[in-house]
């Protein structure tokens, strides 16, 4: 038994060490080349006024973001139950309110509840946010499904939009970056 609580807390760790850096990395790298925007920007270089406040908005996100990783690392994993349809209506309110372009749907084929952390909200939220950001039509279809498979409840998001890179998406299920195979951002690795 103390080998499992063990080996659990090495793995905690290791998530927690992955996500710093990913973490130094983007904030460095943004940061850098946002600051350089500004500084553009003040010596009234091409994009101007416009080009920073932009990349002030850009920051101040991504700051946010990092925030809001840092603070879901460290919680404790504590599972609720999750109602999907109550769920997956505020999440429809939410969406359809901010992006009323998009089409937001929602089908839940179980009666049971989930049982998740509080991070799951957290993950959910930022698919939907990719796929509404990323898709150049602005008339976006994002879908909320939860349906039983056996013992387990299965919960996907799809959406119509271009998917995700391929960089991204290996980067994210290795668990590491490097100077030539990195993410563009946090979201993702948010949901992982």
């Amino acid at each position: 038994m103390q080998y499992i609580g063990f080996q659990r807390d090495v793995t905690e760790r290791k998530r927690r060490q992955q996500l710093l850096d990913v973490m130094n990395r983007v904030l460095r790298h943004n940061l850098r080349n946002k600051m350089n925007v500004v500084l553009g920007g003040i010596a009234g270089a091409d994009g101007g006024e416009g080009a920073v406040e932009t990349a002030a908005g850009d920051l101040i996100s991504l700051g946010d973001r990092a925030r809001e990783i840092h603070a879901t690392a460290r919680a404790a994993r504590e599972p609720e139950r999750i109602d999907p349809d109550e769920l997956f209506d505020t999440l429809h309110e939410r969406f359809a309110g901010e992006h009323p372009e998009a089409t937001v749907e929602t089908t839940v084929e179980t009666d049971r509840d989930l049982v998740a952390g509080r991070e799951w909200r957290s993950a959910l939220t930022e698919l939907v946010t990719n796929a509404l950001a990323h898709d150049p039509a602005p008339d976006t279809t994002v879908a909320f499904t939860a349906r039983d498979d056996g013992d387990d409840i299965v919960v996907t998001v799809t959406d119509d939009g271009p998917g995700v890179d391929e960089m991204e998406r290996t980067v994210v299920e290795a668990g590491t970056e490097s100077p030539l195979e990195h993410g563009s951002g946090l979201g993702l690795w948010l949901v992982n």
